[in-house]
């Protein structure tokens, strides 16, 4: 990694260069963290089970859009034209209730016309594999969909459920 001949230490240029070089490798250790301690924050489920989710996307064609679900962080819908839209960004668990990690919702998606900003909630069904089934808009901008994977099924958790009862 040489410098040049004219670039020594004690030198002004060599010293700006160097603080630049460690400044910028200063911002991408910070964005790395940042962007871990994102990630640490979210709830993926009482084991972790959920986690392998995320930096994953699943696609479904349904008539002229391509609607792509990447958990933990967003819903788009793409027309044939091109037009990407939100339809929401990660939001929370839906329901804190006895089974809460059955229903994502995913919120603050791009404004609909003439109405507030667009939303999806996915609910997650027991599969064989990991895959995005349907999509419905039951009222404007308001989106249902279904994801199925294995995950959902969680014998251990529905197991856990049986012997706290008891």
């Amino acid at each position: 990694m040489s410098e040049g001949p004219h670039l020594q230490p004690g030198d002004s240029e060599w010293e700006a260069t160097n603080l630049k070089k460690l400044e910028d490798a200063y911002e991408t250790v910070n964005t790395e963290i940042s962007d871990l301690q994102k990630k640490l924050a979210i709830d993926y489920g009482t084991d972790w089970e959920f986690l392998f989710l995320n930096g994953q996307c699943y696609e479904l064609k349904a008539y002229e859009y391509t609607y792509t679900l990447c958990p933990f962080n967003q819903i788009t819908q793409k027309s044939t034209a091109g037009t990407e839209v939100s339809l929401g960004k990660w939001g929370m668990w839906a329901q804190p209730s006895r089974n809460q990690y059955n229903q994502m919702v995913y919120e603050n998606g791009e404004l609909c016309w003439q109405g507030g900003p667009r939303s999806t909630t996915v609910t997650l069904t027991c599969g064989t594999e990991t895959a995005l089934r349907s999509v419905k808009e039951p009222s404007k901008c308001q989106y249902i969909m279904d994801l199925q994977t294995p995950v959902a099924c969680q014998p251990v958790l529905q197991q856990r459920d049986v012997h706290s009862e008891l």
